[in-house]
This record gives structure tokens, C-alpha cells and sequence, in this order.
């Protein structure tokens, strides 16, 4: 989870240095098009064109309209803000996946816990608040971060019965054939530096995913949560580093908060606080 932390700060860094010279829709296409083959040689490799096979094909087309539709909005938005403020209002991914596990999957989710997710809501509404031109912008990265969320519970649901490779080929399939429809009407011949700018989405956000599948197939996505709180880190050095922008007050202070619920979360999610006590008094 911290390599898909990781490698998806990269990617939302590298999207921001091509937003304003490029549609959407052209990096998306790159983000898909790049790790397109090799995962389809991947898998195909590990026993042939019977690999590819599922016995989903609804589940696997609302997951890939759930990852399409958050990465659109994730792209536009991200020309608009800094990177610190996208992780802050990000930060909301544990808190909806928490919600959602409870309304779709069934999982229990005590008041507390509900608490927690509703707190870490009304932090987000006093940052996503009026402040000027980037209010709307806010909102577009808040329901990007509600669609991946969503998405995170489909992966869940889809690794039950189908492969991490599967899921990912169908993920940039999906991606690659929507926005290769709309590049008649949008596509912008890049020059040498922003080809390989390009490429790199596709690189890191490929990554991203592979690593994301693994992890949830491994875990529940409640107790990767902490995980996903490394994402201030890089997005701070990026905007330090890349555009000589400081972190606001509010946003640090903001992150912190929802951090916090969404440490709580995933605490009472995998009891590791009562184990270490345990554990502790155990061993006095």
C-alpha cells in the first residue's frame, strides 16, 4: 500500500505538470494505453487467453465506470489545486469506504466508527467551503474521491473470484478503448518532453493500480487505511520541490483531523490497539 501511495503521488504530480497544455481525456488515454500491453502479456503468459476469462463482466464494467469517472475528475481538478490540498480532501477515501462497506457489503460498523466518518466529514466541508475560485474544483476532487472509494469496494468484491491481472486488464481495457473514442475531437501531437511526461502517468498510474489490487486482495481496504496518510507527505514535496508552494494551516490542520478518524477507523477495523495491550500486559 505505501509503494501504491507512492506511485500514485507521482502520477498526480506528473498529471498536473501536463493539465494545462492537454485534455483530460488524452491523459487518461496514456494512463490506460501504457501498462495496456504488458499486462495483457502478463497474464496471458501465466496460462494463456483462458486467464482473461470472468465470470463477472457487470461487476468488472461498474468498477472501470467507477475508476474512469475518478480519474476524469481527478485530472481536471488537480489543475486547479495544490497537491496538499487534493491529499487533504483524498484523505476522505478510508471514511467512505468505511461507509460504503457497511451499506453495500454488510459489514458492521459501530456508532463510534460512524462517528468517526461523520466527523471527518464536517472537516471537509469547513475546508472545501467558500474560498474563492477553487471551491468548485474542491468539490470535483471530493467526488472523485467518493467514485474511488467505490471503486476499492468493487475490487474487494471482484478478487473474491478473479485474479489481480484480470482485474487490471479489464481496468485499462475499459480506459484505454473510452478515451481513444474522444481523441478525434481533443488529441494535441506532444512534443519530445511531454511524450515522456505522458508516458510516466501511464507508468506510475499502472503501478498504482497493480499495487492496489495486491493489497486489497491481501487486506481489507479498512486496515490499508493508515497507509494512505503517507500521501501528504509526497504532496507536500512535490509542491515544495515542483512549484515552491507551502501547505496552508488549514489544510495541514484538516488532513490531521481526518487522519485521525480514519486512524480510528482502521484501528477498531483490525483490533491492533487491543492486541498490543494485550500483548503487553502479557509479557509483564
Amino acid at each position: 500500500m505505501l509503494l501504491c501511495v507512492g506511485f500514485f503521488s507521482s502520477m498526480s504530480a506528473t498529471v498536473k505538470l501536463l493539465a494545462g497544455d492537454y485534455s483530460t481525456w488524452q491523459i487518461i488515454l496514456f494512463r490506460n494505453l501504457i501498462p495496456l500491453p504488458i499486462v495483457f502479456l502478463v497474464v496471458v503468459g501465466r496460462g494463456g487467453l483462458d486467464r482473461l476469462s470472468t465470470t463477472r463482466p457487470g461487476l468488472h464494467f461498474v468498477r472501470n465506470a467507477f475508476a474512469l469517472l475518478s480519474n476524469l475528475l481527478l485530472f481536471f481538478g488537480l489543475g486547479y489545486v495544490a497537491l496538499a490540498d487534493a491529499s487533504a480532501i483524498q484523505f476522505t477515501s478510508p471514511l467512505f469506504v468505511t461507509a460504503l462497506s457497511a451499506l453495500v457489503l454488510g459489514d458492521r460498523v459501530g456508532p463510534r466508527r460512524w462517528i468517526a466518518v461523520f466527523g471527518g466529514f464536517c472537516v471537509i466541508l469547513f475546508m472545501v467551503a467558500p474560498s474563492g475560485e477553487v471551491q468548485w474544483a474542491s468539490l470535483i476532487l471530493l467526488a472523485s474521491t467518493l467514485l474511488y472509494g467505490s471503486m476499492v469496494i468493487a475490487t474487494r468484491i471482484l478478487s473474491r473470484t478473479d485474479s489481480s491481472g484480470v482485474i487490471f486488464f479489464y481496468l485499462c481495457l475499459a480506459g484505454t478503448l473510452v478515451s481513444a473514442a474522444v481523441m478525434p475531437w481533443v488529441w494535441i501531437t506532444p512534443g519530445a518532453a511531454d511524450l515522456l511526461l505522458l508516458v510516466l502517468v501511464g507508468v506510475f498510474g499502472g503501478l498504482s493500480q497493480w499495487t492496489l489490487v495486491n493489497a486489497v486482495r491481501m487486506v481489507s481496504p479498512a486496515i490499508l487505511a493508515p497507509f494512505e496518510y503517507s500521501l501528504i507527505l509526497w504532496a507536500v514535496g512535490f509542491d515544495i520541490l515542483l512549484w515552491q508552494m507551502q501547505p496552508s494551516a488549514t489544510t495541514l490542520i484538516g488532513a490531521a483531523i481526518i487522519a485521525v478518524a480514519g486512524l480510528y477507523i482502521a484501528q477498531r477495523e483490525s483490533g491492533f490497539a487491543t492486541r498490543l495491550l494485550s500483548s503487553l500486559r502479557q509479557r509483564r
